[in-house]
């Protein structure tokens, strides 16, 4: 027998068609900054907590799109996260979602897609040089 009290859920609406987000908390702490069909970016602002961008994926699955497509959403995706945090003026971010990709696939892994690194002290140098360019 439950003794406990029923979590109530609350749906945030968006116009990204690929995603229902549903939270313990109210949707207006959600603000949507910037989506696309896949990927919704969003501020979560609550009460006595530092603000953080939440990013939301669900990206093609290897069914529907070529290795090349896939990776080109990386690409997006890592861009639309930059956009946002260049918007809000830090880069407190949580990914979350399904990306059907492995973790060591190219959009994952590359500098100019998701740029995920396998160690806390790579991650804690904020940024890398490849080819002359400067990526976060």
């Amino acid at each position: 027998m439950c003794t406990g009290k029923v979590a109530e859920f609350h749906f945030t609406q968006s116009d990204c068609q690929a995603l229902k987000i549903f939270t313990r908390f109210a949707g207006e702490y959600l603000e949507e900054v910037n989506h696309n069909q896949r990927v919704s970016v969003r501020r979560m602002r609550l009460p006595a907590r530092e603000e953080i961008l939440f990013a939301a994926a669900h990206l093609p699955s290897k069914m529907y799109a070529d290795d090349r497509d896939r990776e080109l959403r990386c690409e997006q995706t890592g861009q639309m996260i930059c956009d946002a945090e260049d918007a809000t003026g830090h880069q407190r971010t949580l990914l979350a979602g399904d990306l059907n990709l492995n973790p060591f696939e190219k959009g994952v892994v590359m500098a100019s897609g998701l740029h995920a690194v396998m160690t806390k002290a790579t991650a804690r140098k904020r940024d890398r040089t490849v080819g002359g360019k400067r990526y976060r």
